[in-house]
């Protein structure tokens, strides 16, 4: 896992900015491809054993579209969940 934030992390993945990683998670596979918000969720979860079937769910009709708002939400409102980031309103926050 890398942290987009650390100076020069995103260096090595042209065409990735952190405006994209500030609007949801990216998932670099290891062969190149890119996988975003609740599709990222699914592909990390597919690599852990015993918990990986769960990430099938995603791709029954329906429940794709319904994660990807229900990210779409938390994600929007990340830094005012408890335990996140407070005082905002300079565009940077104090956690």
């Amino acid at each position: 896992m890398i942290d987009f934030q650390a100076p020069g992390a995103l260096d090595a993945f042209p065409g990735i900015d952190h405006e994209t990683c500030m609007r949801h998670m990216i998932l670099v596979a290891p062969d190149g491809q890119r996988f975003s918000g609740a599709e990222a969720i699914v592909r990390a979860l597919a690599t852990r054993g015993g918990i990986a079937k769960i990430g099938l769910l995603y791709y029954v009709p329906g429940i794709r579209q319904l994660s990807d708002l229900l990210y779409a939400a938390v994600a929007r409102v990340r830094y005012y969940l408890p335990g996140k980031a407070r005082n905002c309103s300079s565009g940077t926050c104090r956690l």
